[in-house]
C-alpha cells in the first residue's frame, strides 16, 4: 500500500509547464573530431537530437556510431561544400541536413549538420499548427465536457445516462490528447531546462505517491518508494514532475492488480539515478524500441481501456533529455519491466541538514 507523506512543494499545473517550454528548435549540430575520426566532443543539440551520452560516444571512431555508420562514405576527408545527408534520429524521425567538414587546429576536425531550410519551415509549421490547433479545440472541448458533466448530475432521464457518461469520458480523453500533443510539442524545442533550480526530488516523489495513492489502492498494489532525502538536483520542477509522474502512472497501470512497484532515487557527486520498476507482465523484445514513438501502443484495446493517449514516454523521453539524461528500458515477458535514468554529476547537488 502506498505510504502516507506530507504533500509538499505546488501542485503539478500543466500550464505553468507551457511556459517554461519556450526554447529554441535545433537548427545545427556541431561534433568534434580528431585526426583518426574519433568523437572529441559534441554540442547538446547532438546529444538531444541523437539521444548521444558521452560515456559511449567519446572516443569513439564516427563510422561504429549510429547513424553515421550507414552512411560514413559520403562524409569524405575534405568537404569543400555542404553535402545533403539524411539522418535518422532518436525519435525515429529521420532529419535532413547540410554537412560540412571543417579542419580545425592540432589536426582535429568540425563536423557541422546544418538542417535544410525547407524542413525548418515544415517543423516551424508543424509547430505552430500543434499550438493552434490545441488552443481552438481545448476551448470547444472544456464547454462541451462541463455541460455533458451538468446533464449527468441533473435529473436526466435514465435511458441517456449511460450514452452521455460515454461521450463524457471520451471528451475528456480527447482533452488529454490535445493538452499531451501540446506539451511534447513544447519539450521537442527544450534545448538546455530554460530555468533552473534546485530541486527536492524526495519532496516531490512523496507527492507523487499521495496523489496517486487512490489509484494505487484501488488495484491493491505494494508501492515502495526508496529515496535519499538528501539528494537533490539541478533543474526545471515541473519537467522533472512531469517526466517522474508519467513514469510511475505508467507502472501502475500496466502492473496487475496486487502486483509490486518499486521507485528508487540515489546516487551521489558522480550521478545520480532514477528508476522505476514494476513485477508486472513485461514488454515484448520487439516492442522496447518502439515504446517511446507517439501513439505507439504494445497492446491497443488495454491503453485505451486504462485511458493512455500513447504520448506519455515520449514525453517522458522529451523531459530527459531536457536535463541531459536518456531513457533506459529493460523488460522481459514474465518478469516485470524497469524504467530507469541517469543524471549528470554537475546536475546533483548534496544537503546535509
Amino acid at each position: 500500500m502506498a505510504s502516507k507523506k506530507k504533500k509538499r512543494g505546488s501542485r503539478f499545473s500543466k500550464k505553468s509547464l507551457y511556459r517554461v517550454l519556450q526554447g529554441l528548435s535545433i537548427s545545427e549540430l556541431i561534433i568534434l573530431l580528431d585526426d583518426q575520426r574519433r568523437v572529441v566532443w559534441f554540442d547538446r543539440s547532438t546529444q538531444r537530437l541523437l539521444g548521444w551520452k558521452e560515456s559511449k560516444i567519446l572516443n569513439r571512431r564516427l563510422d561504429q556510431l549510429a547513424p553515421f555508420s550507414a552512411l560514413y562514405p559520403q562524409l569524405g576527408e575534405q568537404m569543400e561544400a555542404a553535402t545533403p545527408i539524411h539522418l535518422r534520429v532518436r525519435s525515429g524521425g529521420t532529419y535532413c541536413f547540410y554537412a560540412e567538414i571543417i579542419p580545425y587546429r592540432k589536426k582535429r576536425q568540425l563536423l557541422v549538420l546544418r538542417e535544410c531550410g525547407q524542413q525548418l519551415q515544415q517543423e516551424v509549421r508543424q509547430r505552430e499548427f500543434v499550438a493552434n490547433a490545441s488552443h481552438e479545440l481545448r476551448t470547444p472541448l472544456t464547454i462541451l465536457g462541463g455541460y455533458l458533466e451538468q446533464l449527468v448530475g441533473g435529473e436526466t432521464p435514465s435511458q441517456w445516462r449511460r450514452p452521455l457518461e460515454v461521450m463524457g469520458a471520451h471528451t475528456e480523453r480527447m482533452l488529454q490528447i490535445v493538452e499531451d500533443m501540446l506539451l511534447l510539442s513544447g519539450l521537442e524545442q527544450v534545448g538546455t531546462p530554460p530555468r533552473q533550480e534546485v530541486v527536492d526530488v524526495a519532496g516531490l516523489l512523496g507527492e507523487l505517491v499521495e496523489s496517486h495513492s487512490i489509484l494505487i489502492n484501488k488495484r491493491e498494489q505494494r508501492f515502495n518508494l526508496e529515496v535519499d532525502p538528501q539528494l537533490y538536483l539541478r533543474g526545471t520542477p515541473d519537467i522533472l514532475k512531469c517526466a517522474f509522474s508519467n513514469l510511475m502512472v505508467n507502472a501502475i497501470k500496466y502492473t496487475q492488480k496486487g502486483g509490486e512497484i518499486t521507485v528508487r532515487w540515489e546516487g551521489g557527486a558522480d550521478e545520480t539515478r532514477f528508476m522505476v520498476q514494476d513485477n508486472g507482465p513485461g514488454i515484448p523484445m520487439e516492442d522496447l524500441q518502439r515504446l517511446t514513438e507517439r501513439f505507439y501502443r504494445v497492446d491497443k484495446g488495454r491503453s485505451r481501456e486504462l485511458g493512455g493517449t500513447g504520448l506519455g514516454l515520449s514525453i517522458v523521453q522529451g523531459a530527459l533529455q531536457a536535463h541531459e539524461a536518456e531513457l533506459v528500458i529493460e523488460s522481459q515477458l514474465g518478469e516485470g519491466s524497469r524504467f530507469s535514468t541517469s543524471f549528470p554529476g554537475k546536475l546533483s547537488v548534496l544537503r546535509r541538514e
